[in-house]
């Protein structure tokens, strides 16, 4: 039985990607901030982690002692709306970062014993089309997008510090998803949008290295 491991699961992207690959068959290591907001299926593993408190990252880990085959960094945030540069607050941007760039690159590290362990060695960060610097021609969201562009390039590093043996890391763009965080406007709903992610899971051959895909398949330019 393959393993999981999901961060931010309680919503959205996460939880249902914790549904689908329960549902395949997987082991599934879910973590939430608050377990009593997360609904998900029995079956199950639900661990507390916050991401925002790396200084809890080395205890997390040691809790996990099982090999992993995927770790998925999925937790993250938006920041305010609107967002411009005009307004940019050096704290706030900052909190940003620290959640979607910096902690998935700790987490990843911390873990990254249990992920040489597995079977599939993927690493893999749920990022966004919205911090590639090639296809960017909106200024909208400065804050988010500087974050996912920062994650991308953390994980570029990570990819290189690993090789040649290391496992595959692996970014993927969602799409612009029906979530609370996608709002109600966006283009597909959850349940595409995670069927697609691990379509593009399954077909990344660690042996690539690196790769920046979005949920179609689509070769994402950095």
């Amino acid at each position: 039985m393959p393993h999981v491991l999901i961060t931010g699961a309680s919503r959205g992207i996460g939880r249902e990607l914790a549904r689908q690959y329960a549902a395949a068959g997987w082991r599934v290591t879910a973590t939430v901030r608050d377990p009593k907001s997360a609904v998900l299926p029995d079956g199950i593993d639900v661990r507390v982690l916050d991401v925002d408190a790396p200084e809890t990252f080395a205890a997390f880990a040691a809790g996990i002692t099982a090999p992993i085959d995927v770790l998925v960094n999925n937790a993250g945030v938006f920041g305010p709306r609107p967002q411009t540069t005009a307004d940019l607050d050096p704290e706030l941007f900052t909190s940003i970062i620290r959640v979607n760039a910096v902690a998935p690159v700790l987490l990843a590290r911390a873990l990254l014993d249990r992920v040489v362990e597995g079977d599939q060695k993927k690493l893999v960060t749920i990022t966004s089309r919205m911090g590639s610097l090639g296809e960017n021609s909106d200024a909208s969201a400065p804050m988010y997008r500087a974050s996912k562009s920062a994650v991308n390039m953390l994980m570029q590093c990570l990819s290189m510090e690993l090789a040649p043996d290391g496992p595959g890391v692996l970014l993927v763009h969602p799409g612009w998803v029906r979530t609370d965080m996608g709002t109600a406007e966006a283009t597909i709903d959850v349940d595409e949008s995670v069927t697609g992610i691990r379509h593009v899971i399954d077909a990344f051959d660690p042996k690539e290295r690196l790769a920046f895909r979005a949920w179609d398949g689509r070769t994402v330019a950095w």
